[in-house]
């Protein structure tokens, strides 16, 4: 399929807010993939090509499933083919910002930087058209990098947004100028989204892709207009206030989601996409009660309604939101967080086997410090734990559906035919059909969750299996009913 015609459907399904199957997590799972680390109770960090130094952002390409790992200490960006994220230390095939896979200077050594350099870049982003989005965080920029999936080591950047050229690194409080640039998102309207973290606000640049280099922002959130840049506007925390944002993430329904990691809290603004006014109020909280509340975990004991320093932010298109919660050492998933109100409880947790839990380690199912969350192959999703200077992926637990038959499992007739009929059910998805067989050959039945079969009999015994299919196409059980014609 080539990437236009999927980039469609991708779009599509953005814009609808198509609902996917809900992905099954248990707390305090195992992780089943790792990069950057050669087991998954190793340390240190280190330059080598299958390794990390303090990993800060991930990102995600669902057209070819290549994923991007943001190597912040090694000033680079790595790229892995999708199958590397489900192994233990796999090799990267390509990196950005370094000349080769040894290299780790910043800005390659030079004084000043250039198109193909970085300096603690901080996240990335690709885009459906197979764009990658890189906030170089100490260059005060952020670099597009075109058709990357196919690029070489140390290709050029494609556009630079922050400064005016390529070669300048300033940071600046202006429509055109970023200080220290962390996470990033481009919507399927083409608009892009900066966490612009020291200037305590989120920008938004429209038609992004058509914008010349150093072009100026459009909107921003958290000030009034695009040259403040106070901390909660120079004030107490509210609505429409940020103090050093990290993750933003988009929704499949326009929703932003923005990490505001000083304030604990992560912040939700509907329908992004049309807010033309400056410093608009956020319409959702997590983390705290209220919008003027900015305490650690809620001024409470660590729990399921609390966060410490959220770092980062992922929507799925399901409508559950994943929050990195940095301090707390820890991966929160709220079910359905838009349709729910301020201060909602998570429903999971990931690092640490309950929510009252903080416990650093680098092992299998711990984290030491989660910095970014994302997307990943397979519905998985991906940790960059900072302090461990690893990345993990954690894949859904799915779970089979099942079947059942009403009435007896062994019939006698004098029937020619006979008709059965049950209920089925699938808690993560959808029941897609009820399978059976007849005396070894094939037969469908009518209907999914509540479901009927009409068997015609030979003499004698004669058995009938069925099973129900999810929309995974994981099968249940087999249920055998016997039934004797006389």
């Amino acid at each position: 399929m080539d990437r236009p015609f999927l980039s469609l459907l991708l779009l599509t399904g953005f814009l609808s807010g198509t609902t996917l199957s809900a992905q099954t997590f248990t707390n305090g799972q195992n992780a089943t993939g790792l990069i950057g680390q050669t087991s998954f109770t190793s340390g240190g960090f280190s330059n080598l090509a299958n390794r990390l130094s303090s990993p800060r952002g991930t990102a995600f390409d669902p057209v070819n499933g290549k994923v991007y790992v943001v190597d912040s200490f090694n000033h680079r960006v790595l790229r892995f083919p999708a199958a590397a994220t489900g192994q233990v230390g796999a090799l990267p095939e390509a990196v950005f910002g370094q000349a080769n896979f040894t290299n780790n200077l910043a800005n390659r050594g030079l004084a000043s930087p250039t198109d193909s350099t970085l300096h603690f870049p901080r996240a990335a982003f690709v885009d459906t058209q197979g764009r990658l989005w890189i906030s170089d965080g100490s260059n005060n920029r952020v670099l597009r990098f075109d058709n990357a999936a196919f690029l070489g080591n140390g290709a050029p950047a494609s556009a630079v947004l922050g400064q005016a050229n390529f070669t300048t690194a300033t940071a600046g409080a202006s429509g055109s100028t970023l200080n220290s640039p962390h996470g990033l998102v481009v919507g399927p309207d083409d608009a892009l989204w900066v966490a612009d973290r020291v200037n305590h606000r989120v920008l938004r640049y429209n038609a992004v892709t058509s914008k010349a280099n150093g072009a100026s922002a459009d909107v921003v959130l958290g000030q009034p207009d695009l040259t403040s840049v106070d901390a909660n506007q120079g004030g107490p925390a509210a609505a429409d206030t940020l103090r050093e944002p990290v993750g933003i993430a988009l929704d499949a329904s326009g929703n932003l989601w923005v990490g505001d990691s000083v304030n604990h809290r992560v912040l939700r603004y509907a329908a992004a996409g049309g807010i033309i006014v400056n410093g608009i109020a956020a319409s959702q909280v997590l983390g705290q009660a209220n919008f003027v509340s900015v305490v650690s975990n809620r001024g409470a004991t660590r729990a399921a309604d609390g966060l410490d320093t959220p770092f980062s932010v992922h929507a799925g298109l399901d409508g559950d939101v994943w929050v990195g919660d940095f301090g707390n050492k820890r991966v929160l998933r709220y079910r359905d967080a838009a349709s729910r109100g301020d201060g909602i409880v998570a429903d999971l947790v990931l690092g640490q086997v309950d929510f009252a839990t903080e416990v650093p380690a680098a092992s299998v199912n711990g984290m030491v410090g989660p910095f970014h969350i994302g997307p990943g192959p397979e519905g998985s999703i991906l940790v960059s734990d900072f302090d461990a200077h690893r990345m993990t992926r954690f894949d859904p637990v799915n779970v089979a559906p099942t079947i059942r038959v009403t009435g007896s499992k062994k019939i006698t007739t004098t029937q020619s035919s006979v008709t059965l009929r049950g209920t089925a059910a699938d808690s993560d998805g959808s029941v897609a059909s009820v399978r059976s067989t007849v005396n070894n050959k094939p037969a469908t039945a009518s209907g999914t969750t509540s479901w009927s079969l009409r068997a015609r009999l030979k003499p004698g015994k004669n058995q009938i299996k069925l099973r129900s299919v999810d929309d995974l196409g994981l099968s249940s059980a087999i249920v055998t009913v016997t039934v004797t014609k006389r």
